[in-house]
């Protein structure tokens, strides 16, 4: 899949390193989706994630991603009242 993206330096380290960990933001710009579908998909334990700092960011190993792109995967609807 290709994506594209606006070139920043972080960008380009995101490129080169397929073991980054990225930002639920910048994992949803990376592969053209909604943050809240990147974080519905950790909630729902589809994605392999971790939480960092007091607030619990979430942080995504790019090749994670990569490999659930490559998988198909979408989060599954979750029901309804939650």
């Amino acid at each position: 899949m290709s994506v594209a993206l606006k070139s920043t330096p972080a960008r380009s380290r995101i490129e080169l390193d397929s073991d980054v960990w990225l930002s639920a933001e910048e994992a949803a710009l990376y592969i053209g989706i909604h943050i809240q579908t990147i974080r519905r998909a950790c909630r729902l334990r589809q994605l392999v994630h971790c939480r960092q700092g007091g607030r619990g960011h979430l942080r995504i190993r790019k090749s994670e991603l990569d490999c659930w792109v490559r998988r198909g995967e979408r989060p599954a609807q979750e029901p309804a009242g939650k």
